[in-house]
């Protein structure tokens, strides 16, 4: 999140867009709840209209936003057909590493976890 957020994402769809090209974004990487970069990159596809596809990897503050943050960006998200990509191996790692500390939140964002096929 910064400042100039809503133009920067704004020039990366219109490059994207005029050439054609997909988008694969690490977003909100964090246990910050004001974090809420995977909000506007859907609000900056719906409002470019943007045709490619779009993957955003991490979102790990979704873990820490309210519930009705949450349901507000996930909409946002199913509209715009954003796909989500976890890393819970690697976030589990990396989040809130620091030397001679031992991490009290490791970021792994909302999921649901199925286990086996309820069918069979």
């Amino acid at each position: 999140m910064n400042s100039d957020l809503d133009n920067q994402l704004d020039r990366l769809f219109s490059l994207a867009q005029e050439r054609q090209l997909n988008l694969d974004l690490h977003t909100d990487e964090n246990g910050e709840p004001n974090s809420r970069v995977l909000k506007k990159v859907a609000q900056t596809a719906i409002r470019q209209k943007f045709s490619g596809k779009i993957i955003c990897g991490h979102c790990c503050s979704l873990a820490v936003q309210t519930p009705e943050q949450v349901t507000e960006t996930l909409k946002l998200v199913k509209e715009t057909g954003v796909s989500i990509i976890s890393l819970p191996t690697c976030n589990l790692y990396l989040q809130n590493l620091q030397n001679n500390h031992t991490p009290k939140w490791r970021g792994v964002t909302l999921l649901h976890v199925h286990v086996g096929d309820s069918r069979n």
